[in-house]
């Protein structure tokens, strides 16, 4: 759909099949996506100077749910039984 905009007599701005509230709502909606894209980026940014924000890679490799919390989720045992080829 193409869209055309007027200026009316009051001076607001009218766009074929939008009124203005859809166009400030429009508006909000993007700042507000903005605005937390920002905020999330600089508090990301202070809580990375203060403490890591990812695991080491030692304790990637390792698992985090051993370095975490002391226990193994996921027992190994040589992989699954659908894996092993006859």
């Amino acid at each position: 759909m193409v869209y055309t905009s007027q200026v009316d007599a009051a001076g607001q701005i009218r766009v074929a099949g939008l009124d203005a509230a859809k166009l400030r709502q429009a508006a909000a909606v993007v700042a507000a996506m903005v605005y937390s894209g920002v905020m999330s980026f600089i508090l990301l940014k202070i809580i990375g100077a203060v403490i890591p924000l990812r695991a080491s890679a030692s304790d990637e490799s390792v698992g985090l749910d051993v370095c975490i919390h002391g226990e193994e989720a996921y027992v190994q045992t040589g992989g699954s039984s659908i894996m092993h080829s006859a």
